[in-house]
Parts: structure tokens; sequence; C-alpha cells
């Protein structure tokens, strides 16, 4: 079982649409469409499950088509899951923020389980 993100759609596009367009790959397994609470209208984008090679088929032909009249070229994507993606600029703990300061050469600044910046132990020289 495949997800799949579906950018780049059209205003009016509805589950049934995006179903329609994906159906003729494989079976969707199931269909997200994120819609705004107030308008109804579609947000833009979605999400698509299907089964490996029917999800990955769909992919290569629907990734790039023009959708909504030809002006929008929609995205199709394989979802990870927000765990697995690297936190860019971001430090894990532990991790040393700088190089030592010029009158302590051998200690570092580090970040704690909190977030809070705290003095490493010397380092052994």
């Amino acid at each position: 079982m495949k997800k799949m993100f579906i950018g780049n759609l059209p205003p009016d596009a509805s589950e049934d649409s995006v179903r329609e367009m994906f159906a003729a790959y494989g079976t969707v397994r199931s269909i997200n469409v994120a819609s705004d609470i107030f308008t109804g209208k579609c947000k833009g984008f979605g999400f698509v499950e299907m089964e490996g090679h029917e999800a990955r088929a769909a992919q290569a032909a629907l990734d790039g088509n023009m959708v909504g009249g030809g002006e929008r070229s929609l995205r199709v994507r394989f979802d990870d899951p927000r765990a697995a993606r690297s936190a860019a600029g971001h430090h894990s703990p532990q991790r040393p923020l700088a190089i030592p300061r010029t009158g302590f050469p051998n200690i570092r600044k580090t970040i704690n389980h909190k977030g809070t910046r705290r003095r490493a132990k010397r380092e052994p020289s």
C-alpha cells in the first residue's frame, strides 16, 4: 500500500473527480482531498492510497499532466511520514553548536534534551 501526495489540484476538484483520474491505473483504496471549511472548495492538495505497482504506474502517468483547464501541472509524489523527514536547520540533542571559544579551547556549547543550551564537559586534551 502506497500513499501519494497530490498537489496543484484545481479549486473545483472533488474526491470523485480525483478518484476517476486515478481509477484508470488501479484500485483506489482511500482518498482524502483537503477542502476549505467555509467554502467547501479544494485547497489544492490531497492524498490517495493505492497498491504499490498501481501507485507507481499512476505516478508515472499523471505527474506533470495539465489539469484545471491547462493552467496547472499536477504533482504526484509518494508521501513520506513527517518523522522520517530531516529537520533542516535544527540540531539534535547533544550536537555541538559552535567551534570551541578562544578562552576555553576544550569546552563546547551543546543543546540538552529540553532544547536549552548548557555547557558540555571538558574534552580531553
